[in-house]
């Protein structure tokens, strides 16, 4: 038939299991709903008196709903290795700390791999979001299992997902993510992102025969394709990068944003050539 079956590979030995970020989405979860109690019984709160009013209940407990199924996705990807944001910028920051120390284990540098789900939001809205986490869970196995073990992969937000590669130099970062190479077995594989993009449409292809009622393509949008940039950034200048975020004024800056700007706006040529 030409299916493929992807298995998600569980977390390498030597890496901190993402489970232990877990408990962030779930503190968060928490805070939400308590949000929405304390926000009707405020008398200087815009939903002061308004705790039976419809459109203010609907509009916190879709809040309430939208962080728990985040939790519940970051759950489901972590038990095999995938970050929540929370875990990447916690190891984002340890690679920093690394560098400078200049550890024995620091990196010379990083290839920054940023994928974007196209039209998820439509797949939840016209399938459901049963379809959409099952199109997240897709992508981010597939990543998993294109990867290194010892690659980091994390799902920082809805549509989105990163991945932290250790690469030497510039000239190796091209070799691993556009050059086709031959494994040990004597087969010719293409390079990381092209692999990655085949593997991942398959899967879509699949998901749109499984669920009926998925969008159909259009010349503007591909539901459930996956759009990929990326970048290089050597030792010296992740670091420069994250003394960029230390001296913003940003308000709710993230270090993680910061370095994927790169990958992201390339990932956006990719998606409108």
């Amino acid at each position: 038939s030409g299916e493929i079956d992807l298995q998600l590979v569980k977390p390498a030995d030597g890496l901190v299991d993402p489970k232990r970020w877990l408990q962030h989405d779930q503190a968060l979860a928490w805070e939400a709903a308590q949000a929405w109690e304390s926000t009707v019984n405020d008398p200087n709160s815009f939903a002061s008196g308004k705790k039976d009013n419809p459109d203010t209940h609907t509009a916190f407990l879709e809040g309430v709903e939208h962080t728990a199924r985040r939790y519940r996705v970051d759950q489901f990807l972590a038990s095999f290795g995938i970050y929540n944001r929370k875990g990447l910028e916690d190891i984002l920051e340890n690679e920093v700390d690394k560098i400078r120390r200049q550890a024995s284990d620091a990196t010379p540098g990083f290839i920054v791999i940023f994928a974007d789900i196209d039209g998820l939001k439509m797949v939840n809205d016209k399938v459901s979001h049963g379809a959409g986490d099952r199109l997240i869970f897709s992508v981010g196995g597939v990543m998993k299992s294109t990867l290194r073990e010892t690659d980091i992969i994390g799902h920082p937000h809805g549509d989105e997902i990163v991945a932290l590669l250790k690469a030497s130099d510039s000239e190796q970062s091209i070799s691993i993510m556009e050059k086709s190479r031959v494994t040990k077995e004597g087969f010719a594989v293409p390079g990381i992102i092209a692999e990655i993009k085949e593997r991942a449409e398959a899967m879509r292809n699949q998901l749109k025969r499984s669920f009926p009622g998925w969008p159909e393509d259009t010349e503007a949008k591909r539901p459930g394709q996956v759009a990929i940039g990326w970048h290089y950034f050597s030792a010296e200048q992740f670091l420069a990068r994250y003394e960029q975020f230390v001296n913003s004024t940003e308000e709710g800056k993230s270090f993680l944003n910061f370095l994927t700007v790169e990958a992201d706006k390339k990932m956006y040529i990719v998606k409108r050539s």
